[in-house]
């Protein structure tokens, strides 16, 4: 006789779906943090999700962790339900506006339910926008880095080039972060010019707490000629000590994740 643990049976009777965010991370505590009592956007989702379906979610996981006030364009979740959505348009309007116009769900879709958002990813980019100006930005103020100092954008734009490929990312971890496999994979990095606006745009198959950040710092600090060593000789000394500042979290966007086409829904 065959015996089923709970999630198995939760599984069995429950409706699995993907969704699509769009954020402003400024005034969260990240995704999902460590700390009770503190605003997070998956707390918030999750809870107006069970306030417009009146039903507690068996599971709600996203595919990246962004950190404290980091943007995203195209944040991926899937969760369950009790209950199959009859109308995923509307539940989707239903919950964005009551998250008034700080979380957009973008997109709800019946999804399989093997389907993972976080092991399924086969890559994921992020794009991090400087601007560069001596006065201050408007419109992208809580969106960008606002920077007066000159940089060498000639030196920063060829040292980007440098992180593509198999790399141990120790450098640009976390002081904090705990993990111990730091190889990562990047697919593409590029600098492109938009002015006032400077753009760094990463795409990898992982990436470690406040990588992209430290990276950008780094490459920030190499542009202004506080730092000597390039992308590469950074990336062997595997200290984080040694590298530039965190760039701050604002002006990080979540901008894309890639999924195999026949894994996440027929409809995705």
């Amino acid at each position: 006789m065959s015996h089923q643990s709970a999630a198995d049976q939760i599984d069995n009777r429950a409706f699995s779906y993907v969704a699509v965010l769009e954020y402003i991370g400024v005034g969260y505590a990240g995704w999902q943090a460590q700390t009770k009592g503190v605003s997070t956007i998956s707390q918030a989702v999750k809870e107006s999700f069970q306030v417009v379906l009146r039903e507690k979610l068996f599971s709600l996981t996203g595919a990246s962790r962004t950190d404290s006030g980091v943007n995203a364009s195209h944040q991926v979740i899937s969760f369950k339900t009790k209950n199959k959505i009859q109308n995923p348009q509307l539940v989707a309007y239903s919950v964005s506006a009551l998250l008034r116009g700080r979380v957009a769900v973008r997109k709800i879709v019946e999804s399989f339910p093997q389907f993972n958002p976080i092991r399924d990813a086969i890559w994921k980019r992020y794009r991090y926008r400087i601007y560069l100006d001596n006065n201050p930005p408007v419109h992208d103020l809580w969106r960008s880095w606002h920077l007066r100092a000159p940089l060498d954008l000639n030196r920063m734009a060829r040292e980007i080039k440098k992180l593509i490929g198999k790399h141990d990312f120790t450098t640009f971890k976390s002081s904090d972060s705990k993990v111990t496999n730091c190889s990562r994979t990047i697919l593409r990095a590029d600098l492109e010019l938009k002015l006032p606006l400077v753009e760094l745009v990463i795409e990898g198959d992982g990436f470690l707490k406040q990588m992209v950040r430290n990276i950008v710092g780094s490459l920030v600090d190499i542009g202004r000629g506080r730092l000597k060593e390039g992308i590469d000789e950074l990336l062997k000394k595997k200290e984080r000590k040694l590298a530039g500042v965190t760039a701050p979290g604002r002006a990080l966007e979540l901008e894309w994740i890639q999924y195999p086409s026949h894994i996440v829904s027929k409809s995705y």
